[in-house]
């Protein structure tokens, strides 16, 4: 790898890490935030996904208005709308409906450079190493979320971090990150000339991704807040919780994966849906039929 590759590459390498760190912040502190400043019901919780995934369909739109940045560029300025929605959230949210408006400017942010970090990673595997490159990118991203999550552990638990302080932490990181993306080189704008096409054979296939996105944006938006409304759980248990299933997730992906060579896709998917109709029950069901500490350590 060149050098100035090699540079690009390390400042790539340090935004995702920062990017990671950020954003599990974010996600660790936002269900005991909505609670605890707006008291909201879970009808409330539930409908405010609406403006925190309506980014997801219209970035194909955003990301057709910017055509004339770059992939670095559009990447940099995806983390500036992200921090400066972060850090309106956390001092400016005077209402609940304002709130809702800063999220949304959030998750824009969010969501235009989700799409963007396997493209960009990409750029600096060398040919037939594209896989151990990616694999790189996620681990690093893994364990700075860990330590997000640890951070607000401890921030919480023995220095009285609270909410305000914690989402411009964040913000400060997701601008540290789009400084260090603008700070790459440029790299070649390339028109888009694929097409969206659906194949009649391929029905199946679709509905499972549906069926599996939606189960899984009901059960992240949904177990968190179980354990915040139902259980009273505070930011920092949530922190230790969040931190304790990323440290678990490193090593089970680890065999999660030797699982899948041995046994196949099909067997591993289909023993994940039928673990998970229990595990959405135990959630939903166990605070009804057990006292609350057994239901919450079930």
């Amino acid at each position: 790898m060149k050098k100035e590759m090699l540079t690009d590459f390390y400042y790539f390498f340090a935004a995702i890490f920062i990017s990671a760190f950020s954003f599990a912040i974010v996600n660790t502190i936002f269900n005991n935030f909505l609670d605890e400043t707006f008291a909201i019901s879970g009808l409330q919780r539930g409908l405010l996904e609406l403006p925190r995934e309506l980014p997801g369909f219209l970035v194909i739109f955003v990301s057709a208005l910017l055509y004339f940045l770059c992939t670095r560029r559009l990447a940099a300025l995806s983390h500036i709308l992200a921090a400066v929605g972060v850090f309106l959230i956390g001092h400016f949210s005077t209402g609940y409906g304002v709130m809702l408006i800063w999220l949304f400017i959030h998750s824009i942010g969010q969501h235009i450079f989700l799409p963007l970090v396997s493209g960009i990673g990409m750029e600096f595997a060398t040919e037939g190493a594209t896989g151990k490159r990616l694999g790189q990118l996620n681990s690093a991203s893994n364990i700075a979320g860990i330590m997000g999550s640890f951070i607000v552990f401890i921030g919480f638990r023995f220095f009285n971090l609270d909410f305000p302080l914690s989402f411009t932490i964040a913000a400060a990181g997701m601008m540290i990150s789009a400084f260090l993306l603008y700070a790459m080189r440029p790299d070649e704008i390339h028109p888009e000339h694929s097409k969206f096409t659906i194949r009649r054979e391929y029905g199946l296939f679709y509905w499972l991704n549906i069926l599996y996105g939606t189960r899984k944006q009901i059960f992240i938006t949904f177990a968190p807040w179980v354990l915040v409304t139902v259980f009273h759980k505070s930011t920092a248990m949530l922190a230790t919780l969040m931190t304790v299933g990323g440290v678990i997730g490193i090593f089970f992906n680890l065999l999660l994966g030797r699982a899948i060579d041995r046994l196949g896709e099909r067997f591993i998917l289909m023993s994940e849906a039928f673990l998970l109709i229990f595990i959405c029950i135990g959630y939903g069901f166990s605070r009804v039929f057990l006292p609350e500490k057994p239901a919450f350590l079930l």
